[in-house]
């Protein structure tokens, strides 16, 4: 039945991390060459810091892959500080990696930052998934302290996120992530709804 005025809705709060269930400064994912090649650049082992965090919320949010060795984030060309912190944030999550920056051809008001490495375009893949529909949070995140979770946040607004009189508001595609989003936001004793 239908919601009426002075219904209340109850939600569970989420169970409590305890500081030994935390994975902050845990490696979340490694990386494993597979060939006997020369190696790919970069950092293998990436562990859940506060810039690792802000780094996958920009890319939930503005982020994509491009083919199976790249990724890219794409902003307004106005958003320079966003701009250099996405880039320092890949340098210092990812260590030495190809980043080139470029205006969209599509478009003269949004700027791309290309990645050519497949440990970025593998993590962020098997992290987040691919396609707009299809993000979802890895399960990781909902084990982090609050403050790392902030930091998650805190990209992921800066790309999906609005404010309007009516309150904050984030935009995406996927139902799963709105709803991964809203189970995050509880571990911070934050209630939202999930409007479609």
């Amino acid at each position: 039945r239908a919601g009426k005025d002075g219904d209340f809705l109850l939600e569970p709060a989420p169970s409590s991390v305890t500081n030994n269930d935390l994975v902050d400064g845990q490696i979340v994912y490694s990386f494993i060459p597979k060939h006997n090649g020369r190696p790919p650049r970069g950092n293998f082992q990436i562990a859940a810091a506060p810039g690792l965090l802000r780094l996958l919320g920009y890319y939930t949010a503005e982020g994509c892959p491009t083919g199976r060795y790249g990724s890219h984030f794409s902003f307004n060309i106005k958003e320079t500080g966003y701009h250099e912190d996405v880039i320092n944030l890949l340098r210092g999550v990812f260590g030495d990696i190809p980043i080139r920056i470029s205006v969209s051809p599509n478009t003269d008001n949004a700027v791309d930052i290309m990645v050519s490495s497949v440990v970025v375009s593998q993590f962020f893949t098997e992290s987040v998934g691919s396609g707009a529909r299809n993000k979802r949070l890895p399960q990781w995140i909902f084990r982090c302290s609050p403050a790392l979770i902030a930091e998650f946040l805190t990209g992921y607004w800066r790309g999906d996120g609005s404010r309007s009189v009516r309150g904050f508001h984030i935009t995406t595609a996927s139902a799963g992530l709105a709803e991964d989003v809203r189970r995050l936001l509880l571990h911070l004793g934050i209630v939202a709804a999930v409007g479609y």
